[in-house]
């Protein structure tokens, strides 16, 4: 049964405190596939003035004096990793100094921000101030300031999380000022440091871990192990790999829709755009059982408000589109799922990844593939002395996941942006446009019309980006696939779950229940029902139907009973092919 939570405090630490349960999984992660950049977190300030270096480093110092986790180490001892918290006077931020030629400046700001830490032995935040060199033959200084400067603060996710921003920049802002005038910056102490949230996160799981461990079992059960991506390229067997980035924008109409919408059913902008996101997945044939992670803050203990440090969890939240939802609906089951997921977020993903076992598929990250955020937009209140523009996350070029969304709503201007983060292994730029194309219109059609049935919504790829027509053989589903087990038999042909079959295996089943049809009445002009759930035997099925020149009708066994007995009675077909478990 569920415990209260013990209070969040300082307390007396072990001589080896062990990490949290987020560090565990990416020091894990980092021991077994290696560093590659991908759980760096980039910030990346413009500035059109120059920073004093000397004023910038004691303000980082003051910083790390501060928030511990950027002065910490992960050491490991007989085979574990453990929080090694460092003296401030030899584990200061180091600042780097790099000018480059401005042509070149991206392309060096990519780089470091990519470049991996080596958490064992290295402090998690690294500080690199960029000054851009004028083209030659111009002149571009004023006074004899470099016109344009990049401050770039990288840190890894084990140490910081994106809701960690926000204080480090106000953090840094306040000790650069004092500095920058000979003063001392008035820092309070934090309520707790990162090694206390770690022991009270131990404490607060184990209290709450059977109540929470049953709830995701549970509903996790049955669940699709694999989300496929429309237009994907197969996947490789290994996870992550090279990364790219395509940005869209929802205007402010667009935008004012949307909470108009969450006001309206009493849900939140994350749970209108939540759903919308699943309803494009469906609509563009990734099924109507879905599970995509988001990350919850795990900062509700207002003594965590002003930390850094590695809080975040990513819950897995299973979104269901059976029986024919309207949008408003699909949203009240979002709003229900969403809020019970939350109200069981204590459990760390990497303990429900353990409770759930789903089956290990090589290339497949446990439980979800796809990722939906929805964040706020950083300030544009300057942090720093002649900053330009508001920062800005760095990509690094590393996927965590076979596609990211990141929805980032402006309170100041009233839009919204969004971002794709998708695998390059598996989409190219025009699949990725497409995508942003068909959730924008899929948006844009719930919130003025969510009464509507969400099997109604068009995307923009089926309006917008419509291919150019292509002239196909005139032979059968069936025949092409006799045809292509002909010249390579051995190729794979499907994977379900666990299930994998050449296209030889796929032919001569088909062929097998084909006969077994025939024998039974199918042939031309004869309608045979079907109802199967979607795996292997369905596309046999459906082969084997084919090959006896017959129709089929598509029968979903999820419809509820009476919908079913109508449809059957009303096109009375004369075979009816289904499971012991659907029948």
């Amino acid at each position: 049964s569920a415990g209260e939570p013990a209070p969040l405090v300082r307390r007396p630490r072990p001589e080896r405190p062990p990490l949290s349960f987020g560090q565990r999984r990416l020091w894990f992660l980092a021991r077994s596939q290696g560093e590659d950049g991908s759980y760096n977190i980039p910030l990346a300030l413009d500035l059109t003035d120059r920073l004093d270096p000397d004023a910038l480093r004691r303000a980082l110092a003051d910083v790390a004096a501060r928030h511990e986790i950027l002065r910490t180490v992960l050491p490991v001892q007989d085979g574990d990793a453990w929080q090694q918290v460092l003296d401030i006077a030899s584990a200061e931020p180091a600042l780097t100094e790099v000018t480059v030629p401005e042509a070149e400046l991206a392309g060096r700001i990519v780089a470091e921000a990519a470049r991996p830490f080596a958490v064992e032995r290295e402090t998690p935040l690294r500080t690199v101030l960029f000054t851009a060199e004028p083209e030659r033959g111009t002149d571009r200084r004023k006074g004899g300031k470099p016109v344009r400067q990049t401050l770039l603060l990288v840190l890894h996710h084990i140490a910081a999380d994106e809701g960690s921003l926000p204080p480090l920049l106000d953090d840094l802002a306040a000790a650069y000022t004092a500095r920058l005038s000979g003063a001392v910056p008035l820092l309070p102490r934090l309520p707790v440091d990162h090694v206390d949230f770690t022991l009270w996160q131990r404490d607060t799981v184990a209290a709450n871990h059977d109540a929470d461990a049953d709830y995701w079992r549970t509903r996790l059960s049955g669940a699709p192990e694999q989300l496929t991506l429309p237009w994907s390229r197969p996947r490789p067997d290994r996870t992550g790999g090279p990364a790219r980035t395509h940005d869209f924008v929802l205007d402010s109409e667009l935008h004012q829709r949307v909470r108009a919408l969450a006001r309206q059913t009493r849900t939140t902008t994350f749970m209108v755009l939540h759903a919308a996101f699943a309803a494009t997945l469906s609509q563009l044939g990734c099924g109507d059982d879905l599970v995509i992670g988001t990350p919850v803050a795990g900062r509700d203990d207002e003594a965590l408000r002003d930390s850094v440090g590695f809080l975040i969890n990513t819950l897995p939240l299973r979104t269901t589109l059976h029986g024919a939802p309207s949008f408003l609906d699909l949203l009240a089951r979002t709003r229900d799922d969403d809020l019970a997921a939350l109200a069981h977020q204590r459990l760390p993903l990497e303990r429900i990844v353990a409770e759930v076992n789903p089956p290990r598929l090589p290339g497949v990250s446990p439980l979800f593939q796809v990722l939906f955020a929805v964040r706020e937009e950083f300030s544009d209140r300057p942090a720093l002395p002649g900053q330009s523009g508001r920062p800005r996350l760095v990509a690094t070029g590393a996927a965590k996941f076979d596609l990211q969304c990141t929805i980032s709503e402006d309170p100041a201007t009233g839009r919204a942006t969004g971002q794709l983060e998708y695998r390059t292994d598996l989409w190219d730029a025009s699949a990725a446009d497409r995508f942003a194309r068909a959730l924008l219109h899929v948006l844009g059609q719930a919130t003025t019309a969510p009464e509507h049935p969400v099997v109604t919504l068009r995307t923009a790829f089926a309006t917008v980006m419509a291919p150019q027509p292509r002239i196909l053989p005139a032979t059968s589903p069936a025949e092409l696939c006799a045809a292509q087990a002909a010249r390579t038999p051995a190729r794979t042909a499907l994977i379900s779950g666990a299930d994998e079959i050449s296209y030889a295996e796929l032919d001569e089943r088909a062929a097998r229940v084909a006969r077994l049809l025939a024998e039974r009445g199918a042939r031309p002009g004869v309608l045979v029902g079907v109802s199967l759930p979607r795996n292997t035997d369905l596309l046999v099925t459906l082969l084997a139907v084919g090959r006896t020149g017959a129709a089929h009708l598509p029968v979903d066994p999820d419809f509820p009973p009476d919908r079913i007995r109508m449809l059957l009675a009303d096109a009375a077909p004369a075979l009816l092919v289904t499971d012991r478990a659907t029948a």
